[in-house]
């Protein structure tokens, strides 16, 4: 995840009958970049998914993949190897060069 995915969170609740709870779930654009560390082939079709919807910018995804991958802990080559395969995919299907 992105150190910043705080920002972009989606609160589910605006009141709960339970004190001091309230549910926040991860932006598009982050539960994207949570599955390029497995990239199993469900996760690749997911992240496409989430490039494709409308408030998503495949740029700032790519920027902020790249941020995050910074980070990582552990081999950060197979995950920058990951991204770069989701946006050539990304570009291949919408028909960027």
């Amino acid at each position: 995840m992105h150190e910043d995915y705080e920002d972009r969170v989606i609160r589910l609740v605006a009141g709960s009958s339970v004190p001091n709870v309230e549910v926040y779930v991860a932006g598009a654009i982050d539960v994207a970049i949570s599955k390029l560390g497995r990239f199993g082939e469900r996760d690749q079709e997911d992240i496409q998914a989430l490039l494709r919807l409308p408030q998503v910018d495949a740029e700032e995804f790519e920027r902020l993949a790249n941020e995050a991958i910074d980070y990582y802990v552990g081999n950060r080559r197979p995950v920058l190897g990951n991204l770069k395969v989701v946006m050539s995919d990304y570009h291949r299907k919408s028909g960027e060069s």
